[in-house]
């Protein structure tokens, strides 16, 4: 025959194994100690002005990649941590993917038009695509 355990309520006994829940049943349910405050993203579009202050040029490449076709964005200017910025940001606007390969950003698929009219609105200026 099985054995029950009897069900105890109290919260100081050994059967409520993980200490860190039984502190969340210690405090009250609107303490705000529990709750951690997250400090505000920063504004992804104002982190990566530097980067697009020179010239880019925008292309496309199809060699080298198993056929399918890319979009690499140029920039001379910027950090590298920048242009993982300006990569992110246009990885959330275009809904495909991007990554940076030898200082290039690397967007997927024909995006040229699209990374054009989202720069521009961005304020760049010098934009050229091949």
């Amino acid at each position: 025959m099985a054995r029950f355990k009897k069900n105890k309520h109290s919260l100081e006994e050994e059967e409520l194994y993980n200490t860190a829940f039984r502190d969340v049943f210690k405090r009250t349910a609107y303490e705000s100690d529990h709750h951690e405050k997250k400090e505000p993203k920063k504004d992804t579009a104002s982190s990566f002005k530097t980067t697009l202050s020179g010239k880019v040029a925008i292309r496309i490449e199809r060699k080298g990649r198993g056929g399918k076709t890319v979009t690499l964005v140029e920039t001379a200017s910027g950090t590298l941590e920048e242009k993982d910025l300006l990569a992110k940001y246009l990885r959330k606007q275009l809904g495909c993917g991007s990554s940076i390969e030898n200082e290039t950003i690397m967007v997927q698929g024909d995006q040229r038009e699209r990374i054009k009219a989202l720069l521009e609105k961005e304020g760049v200026k010098r934009i050229s695509i091949s």
